[in-house]
């Protein structure tokens, strides 16, 4: 069996300082993943929101995977085997919000409203699914490239 892991890794650092401090990480309904921190110098709020689907050929890898979780760190793996030939295509939706967002502004529970912002977005995005997504971002940056 082997092992795939893909994460968010909050323990990026420029010359040992790091850029984010230890915040709270969820999992919802054993896919949704949530970490929200603040960065180190300036104190900003980021609500980092992800979700990840497998594919072995055409078929959706059903299995959940499996949450890790540690200090500034969440990210999620799979343990699955894949016969010579096979194709696995993984897909990560993403999505952030932060503390300087237009629609916090002003706002003293921004956190919250931060959290469950993303959280509902990245609902959506997993039941609108990657091609579908991508298609829309191809025909709005179309837009504006013309």
């Amino acid at each position: 069996m082997d092992y795939l892991k893909y994460d968010t890794d909050g323990r990026v650092t420029n010359t040992g300082a790091q850029h984010f401090l230890e915040g709270e990480k969820r999992l919802y309904d054993g896919r949704f993943l949530e970490n929200s921190s603040t960065t180190g110098q300036s104190g900003v709020l980021c609500c980092q929101h992800m979700v990840h689907r497998a594919f072995i050929g055409s078929r959706e890898w059903e299995e959940a995977p499996f949450p890790i979780i540690d200090r500034r760190y969440l990210g999620v793996q799979w343990k699955l085997r894949l016969e010579a030939g096979e194709t696995f295509t993984l897909e990560k939706i993403y999505c952030v919000h932060t503390g300087r967002d237009t629609q916090y502004a002003g706002d003293m529970d921004h956190g919250k409203r931060a959290a469950a912002d993303g959280l509902a977005l990245i609902r959506k995005a997993y039941a609108e699914g990657y091609d579908a997504l991508f298609k829309k971002s191809a025909a709005t940056w179309e837009t504006l490239w013309r």
